[in-house]
């Protein structure tokens, strides 16, 4: 048998404290933890500990994108002659 190898800590994606991700997402890191707590955010756990990946962190960032409205359409009723 031959035993499995982990890649290399250069392959490993870095995780982040909320401490280190909050600058990345507008939020202080106590509001990440307490959304990370309600499941309100992507994140990750191990144990207690608290961390986001650089994806987790897009995602944050995505949610918060506010969509442009589209004009509404505006309804002319015409008059029959």
């Amino acid at each position: 048998m031959s035993a499995r190898s982990l890649p290399s800590p250069a392959k490993l994606a870095p995780y982040k404290t909320p401490e280190e991700a909050a600058p990345y997402t507008g939020f202080t890191a106590n509001t990440l933890r307490e959304k990370a707590k309600r499941r309100e955010i992507p994140h990750r756990r191990s144990g207690k500990l608290i961390r986001f990946s650089d994806e987790d962190l897009i995602a944050i960032q995505e949610s918060q994108a506010v969509k442009a409205e589209t004009p509404a359409l505006r309804v002319v009723a015409r008059r029959s002659a």
